[in-house]
């Protein structure tokens, strides 16, 4: 917890002791409960943002790259995020791994997003080969005249 924050929830303590209509006594368990919560919440948001912000600058717009450079680059990001988000957090083990849970199905809800967009680029990008090699080695070899002579010879080469 930072000092920021440890203030920020002292601040709070001391003005629910202070507020004359407060009949109800400083609860620090909860105030401690809603601290953390406030913490990793923040960190949430901050090491999420992290994240896109590194994936993006890492990849670079190069899309499509090869599915194990992406592995690798999320990798990389995900570690570095990951020790920022465990250090911000001041909880016991239990709660860490609870929040660690939530953030990890956060980062891959990111992850899928960046896998989508990869996806869908190297689809468009085998599709244009696919179109340049028929172009290219296939359509002018399919006409009228030779088609049957060209599968002919292909089915004979197979066999």
């Amino acid at each position: 917890m930072s000092g920021a924050t440890f203030v920020k929830f002292l601040e709070n303590c001391i003005d629910q002791l202070n507020d004359p209509e407060n009949n109800m006594p400083l609860s620090i368990p909860s105030a401690y409960e809603a601290t953390t919560y406030y913490i990793a919440q923040m960190a949430y948001e901050t090491f999420l943002k992290d994240y896109e912000d590194m994936m993006n600058e890492s990849l670079n717009a190069a899309f499509p790259i090869l599915w194990n450079e992406f592995d690798m680059i999320h990798i990389g990001v995900f570690e570095i995020v990951e020790k920022g988000f465990v250090k911000k957090i001041v909880v016991s083990s239990k709660q860490i791994k609870s929040f660690q849970e939530k953030f990890y199905e956060r980062i891959s809800n990111l992850r899928n997003q960046f896998y989508q967009v990869n996806s869908k680029a190297i689809y468009d990008h085998n599709n244009k080969c696919a179109h340049e090699l028929w172009e290219e080695h296939v359509k002018h070899g399919l006409i009228g005249a030779n088609l049957f002579v060209i599968i002919y010879y292909v089915l004979h080469s197979l066999l």
